[in-house]
């Protein structure tokens, strides 16, 4: 027992404590160090509620539709394309404004016959981590604009051409000829800021289906109509 008039320490309390005061003493430490941090966590937690409700979300709410006739000419070392207009619909579904929508469309034709050769048999590999970042806008006629909760915007592309080449250092004979099929795919995707500056993206990988229901054409110049249908795989959001 501790003399009379003098203080224990903490030490000489915990030691003469019974086992059910030391652990409510343990018990009240650890909530009173528990509640500031359970205060901030759930202060974050409901600020990223109220982003996420008040955030916004835009979307291809229409399958785009070509307007015209598509071309394809393999001759020699170079494929030449040429693109229909092409029309293209944009919906923020969500409750918070888009301040900038950056719309990107990109056409890539796939070979039948695999060249062994990434770039011509590949589509680019699209997930919801890297959406929209390997993509960059092609067209004078997807300019920039803002998107409003609720709000739904139209483009009327206009006609788009290509040229690729078929040759280089390291495979100087053409890699694909005009006896080989190919099929074609579109990516549409919009890449948006919100309120708070921060970057957003979906994107839409659409097959191109020829009129006569062939899925694979011939690069030989004739000219082909065709609708676009939704894809399996190239779609992504963040």
């Amino acid at each position: 027992m501790a003399a009379k008039g003098k203080k224990w320490s903490l030490l000489q309390h915990w030691r003469q404590a019974s086992n059910a005061k030391r652990l409510g003493w343990i018990v009240g430490i650890c909530v009173a160090i528990a509640t500031p941090g359970i205060s901030i966590w759930d202060h974050y937690q409901k600020d990223d509620q109220f982003n996420l409700e008040h955030r916004p979300r835009v979307i291809l709410n229409r399958v785009p539709e070509p307007r015209g006739s598509f071309t394809c000419l393999v001759a020699g070392k170079e494929m030449k394309r040429q693109f229909s207009e092409t029309y293209i619909s944009f919906k923020n579904i969500k409750n918070g404004d888009a301040i900038t929508v950056i719309p990107i469309h990109q056409h890539q034709l796939l070979p039948v016959r695999k060249t062994g050769i990434p770039f011509f048999d590949e589509l680019p590999h699209i997930t919801n981590k890297s959406c929209g970042l390997m993509l960059r806008p092609n067209s004078d006629d997807l300019q920039p604009f803002p998107l409003n909760a609720g709000e739904e915007h139209f483009i009327d592309e206009s006609n788009a051409a290509g040229v690729t080449t078929l040759t280089s250092n390291e495979y100087p004979n053409p890699v694909l000829t005009k006896e080989d099929r190919f099929i074609r795919f579109d990516t549409f995707c919009a890449l948006y800021s919100d309120e708070q500056n921060n970057q957003h993206a979906t994107c839409k990988t659409y097959k191109y289906i020829p009129a006569n229901n062939q899925e694979s054409f011939l690069c030989d110049g004739s000219p082909m109509m065709g609708s676009f249908q939704e894809s399996l795989f190239g779609n992504c959001e963040n």
